[in-house]
């Protein structure tokens, strides 16, 4: 195989011949690129099998509250677990709807788990945790955990 050299030009093309996408897939694929590696450096928020679900976290001086939006979940298929610093929130969704009129039939069937683990930003006391889901909408407040001041004891010297 002969090398190219620099001072070697491209025969003479007409513009028919060239591919005019070509160069907007080479700025396409740079561009996944970027993304790809820029998402790679971002920490891991949602893990686990089963759709991710929206939620809200905020912080005040005693408690972490967290809101889960999870329509059309039952609360008796949601299942919340403290876990070291990281909370889980699982759930399944089964809802059958059927419909039946003169002159049509109609069923529906919503099938789904939801699955999600996220880290706590501060210790939180497990023992007094509450949660609540009205319309969809899960609360979870987590009471931050007392710091204990130690005082100390001095020891005299003999």
């Amino acid at each position: 195989m002969a090398k190219k050299r620099g001072n070697e030009r491209r025969p003479f093309r007409f513009f028919w011949e060239d591919d005019p996408w070509s160069e907007l897939d080479r700025i396409h694929a740079n561009i996944h690129r970027m993304m790809r590696e820029f998402w790679r450096g971002m920490p891991e928020i949602s893990v686990g099998v089963g759709r991710a679900f929206p939620i809200d976290m905020w912080e005040t001086k005693d408690k972490l509250v967290i809101k889960a939006n999870l329509p059309g979940v039952d609360k008796k298929n949601v299942s919340i677990r403290i876990l070291g610093n990281e909370l889980e929130i699982s759930a399944e969704q089964s809802e059958e709807k059927r419909d039946v009129g003169e002159n049509y039939f109609r069923q529906e069937r919503v099938y789904g788990s939801y699955h999600r683990v996220i880290p706590l930003p501060v210790e939180v006391d497990e023992e007094k945790a509450t949660a609540k889901m009205e319309n969809g909408v899960l609360t979870i407040e987590l009471p931050k955990k007392k710091k204990e001041i130690r005082k100390g004891k001095e020891i005299k010297v003999k």
